[in-house]
C-alpha cells in the first residue's frame, strides 16, 4: 500500500479517490463480518442462516483488497522508473512485510506469509510489471497463465512431491503457515492493474453518473457468475480459501468484486453524510486490520455462548464502528506526524522502535495481553512509517497541505 498525498486537481481524480475509498471500506465492512462472525458464533450458526451467509460473504474481503492494490499501481501517475522501484516502491514492501511479522505475532520459526506480507510481495510484482510497462494485453496474458497455473495445471501435480516455493507459486497444495499463495490470489491484483490502466475506460465509469443500463449488466453478469458457481457445488465442489482456493469460491468471489465495484461507485456519487463514514483511506484501511482483531479479542471472551441473531448484528455495527472511528483517528495522528515540523526526529525513532520490538516479540517469548499489545503497536508503528515515507515528497517546499485551499483530503493512500 502507498500512501499519497491529496492532489487539487481534476473532477476525475478527486472521483477516483472516493471511490477507492469507498472500495477500501467495503472490503474492511467483508473483513470485520467475517472475522467478527467466527469469533462471536457458535459454528451451527454459521449454517444455513442469512447470518452465515453475511460472514461468509465476508470471507471474500482479500480479493477486494488485493484488487484495489492493483488498481492503485495501474492508475497510478507516479514515474515508473527503476530508480522509483528501488527508492519508493522497496522501502514500502519492507514495511508492509515488517507489519506482516508483526501482524503474525513475530513468528519466525517456519516461513509464512500472510496478509501484509502477500500485499507487499504483490505489489513488488506488480510495480516491477509497470516499471517493464507491461500493456493491458500482457497482463490478460499473465492472468490467464495463473488461472491456468492454479486450476489446469495445479490438479495435475496432486500426486507430486514438489518444493515449498513451487506450491506457492501453483497454488494448488496448502503450506503451514502461508495463507495466501500466488496464485489465484494474485490474480485479483492483475485485474485491479488492468483496471487502472484502461483510463479511458475508467474515466468514463467514473464520471458518468451511473447509468440503468451499465448497472443491469453489471448485475447479470454478476448474477451469471453466483450461478456458475453454486451450480459447481452442487456438482459436489466445495467452497473454500484456506492455503488453497476451489474454483467455485474463485468464481463466486469475481461476482462479489462485480457488485462491490457497482456499489462503490453508487457510494462515490452520492458522498453524502450518510455514506461517507464507509470511506476509507490508506493508513486507515491498513489499520483496521490491528483495530478490529484487537477488539474482538476483547469481546471474545465475554461473548454469550447463545448470542442471537440480532444481538450479534447489533455487537457488529458497534464492532464496525469503533474500527472505523479508530482506525481513522489513528490515521490522522500518523498523517500529522508525517508532515510534522518534528519528523527527522519521529522518523528515526520509529524506525528504531519497530525494529526493537520485532526483536523483542521474535525472541522475547512473550504471551498473552503483552503479545497482543506488543503486535498491535508494532502494526501501528509500521503504519506511521508508511505515511512518513510517503509524505516525504510533501515536505520539499511546503509544511503540509493548506487547511483552506484543498480540494480533496491531505492524505490519500493509493495502493500501488
Amino acid at each position: 500500500m502507498l500512501i499519497t498525498t491529496g492532489r487539487e486537481g481534476s473532477a476525475s481524480e478527486v472521483h477516483r479517490q472516493d471511490f477507492l475509498d469507498y472500495l477500501r471500506g467495503l472490503a474492511a465492512l467483508l473483513m470485520i463480518a467475517n472475522h467478527g462472525g467466527y469469533a462471536l458464533l457458535r459454528p451451527e450458526q454459521l449454517n444455513h442462516s442469512v447470518i452465515g451467509l453475511i460472514v461468509f460473504v465476508g470471507s471474500m474481503a482479500p480479493a477486494l483488497f488485493f484488487l484495489t492494490v492493483g488498481f492503485g499501481i495501474g492508475y497510478s501517475n507516479k514515474s515508473s522508473s527503476a530508480n522509483n522501484l528501488i527508492s519508493s516502491t522497496l522501502p514500502k514492501v519492507i514495511l508492509l512485510l515488517l507489519a506482516d511479522l508483526f501482524f503474525r505475532r513475530g513468528r519466525i520459526d517456519e516461513l509464512e506469509i500472510d496478509f501484509f506480507g502477500f500485499i507487499g510481495l504483490m505489489t513488488l510484482i506488480l510495480a516491477t510489471f509497470r516499471t517493464f510497462k507491461i500493456s493491458s494485453m500482457m497482463l490478460i496474458v499473465f492472468g490467464v497463465l495463473a488461472f491456468a497455473m492454479r486450476y489446469l495445471i495445479g490438479p495435475s501435480m496432486r500426486d507430486v512431491s514438489t518444493y515449498n516455493i513451487i506450491d506457492w507459486v501453483v497454488g494448488f497444495h496448502a503450506i503451514n503457515g502461508i495463507s495466501y499463495p500466488l496464485t489465484p490470489w494474485i490474480i485479483y491484483g492483475i485485474v485491479g492493474m488492468f483496471l487502472g490502466q484502461s483510463k479511458l475506460l475508467l474515466e468514463h465509469q467514473l464520471l458518468v453518473k451511473p447509468r440503468t443500463n451499465f448497472t443491469y449488466g453489471s448485475l447479470v453478469i454478476g448474477a451469471f457468475l453466483v450461478f456458475i458457481s453454486l451450480l459447481m457445488t452442487h456438482g459436489g465442489r466445495e467452497y473454500f480459501r484456506w492455503g488453497t482456493v476451489s474454483i467455485s469460491f474463485f468464481i463466486l468471489s469475481l461476482a462479489v468484486l462485480i457488485f462491490s465495484w457497482r456499489l462503490a461507485k453508487g457510494l462515490s456519487w452520492l458522498n453524502g453524510r450518510g455514506t461517507r463514514w464507509v470511506k476509507l483511506q490508506g493508513t486507515a484501511s491498513l489499520l483496521v486490520v490491528p483495530v478490529h482483531y484487537g477488539l474482538l479479542e476483547v469481546l471474545k471472551p465475554h461473548a454469550l455462548p447463545g448470542i442471537l441473531d440480532w444481538t450479534f448484528i447489533a455487537v457488529l455495527a458497534a464492532l464496525i464502528t469503533v474500527s472505523f472511528l479508530a482506525a481513522k483517528s489513528i490515521e490522522r495522528l500518523c498523517n500529522g506526524v508525517a508532515v510534522g515540523h518534528f519528523s527527522f526526529v519521529v522518523i528515526p525513532l520509529a524506525a528504531a522502535a519497530a525494529t526493537g520490538l520485532a526483536l523483542y516479540l521474535s525472541f522475547g517469548g512473550l504471551g498473552g495481553i503483552r503479545l497482543s499489545v506488543t503486535s498491535f503497536i508494532g502494526q501501528v508503528l509500521a503504519a506511521l512509517l508508511l505515511a512518513c515515507l510517503a509524505a516525504k515528497p510533501d515536505r520539499k517546499g511546503r509544511q503540509g497541505p493548506d487547511r483552506h485551499h484543498q480540494a480533496s483530503p491531505p492524505h490519500r493512500l493509493d495502493p500501488s
